[in-house]
């Protein structure tokens, strides 16, 4: 349910920066049995119209590797390679707003050389 309360953000990101200089990926990594099953992710896929590419971790290796704990986890990364910004959990849970904070640093590092 957070990450579904999160896409409408990150396909508005997607359509907003298609011609731009910056890229969007997720990293799906099952929190339960029924979302291990391939098939069933790309039904979600799917049914909520993910504009972005979206990697399957049923081994949880980049969730250990990004010290994961939360579904979902946004990351903002520049163009070195550097992360330069994370929020856990929904981007707008109770009225946080946190979306707005993710756009700014999307509009910051873009302005960056």
């Amino acid at each position: 349910m957070n990450c579904t309360r999160t896409i409408p953000y990150w396909n508005k990101w997607v359509k907003k920066y298609a011609d731009k200089d910056v890229v969007f990926v997720s990293i799906h990594t099952p929190e339960v049995d029924a979302e291990r099953v391939v098939e069933n992710v790309k039904k979600y896929i799917e049914k909520e119209k993910l504009l972005f590419p979206v990697l399957i971790d049923n081994d949880k290796a980049n969730w250990k590797k990004w010290r994961n704990q939360w579904w979902p986890s946004t990351y903002l990364i520049d163009k070195k390679g550097r992360v330069r910004g994370r929020w856990d959990g929904e981007l707008n849970y109770k009225d946080s707003g946190a979306f707005r904070d993710v756009e700014q640093g999307i509009e910051l590092l873009r302005r960056e050389k």
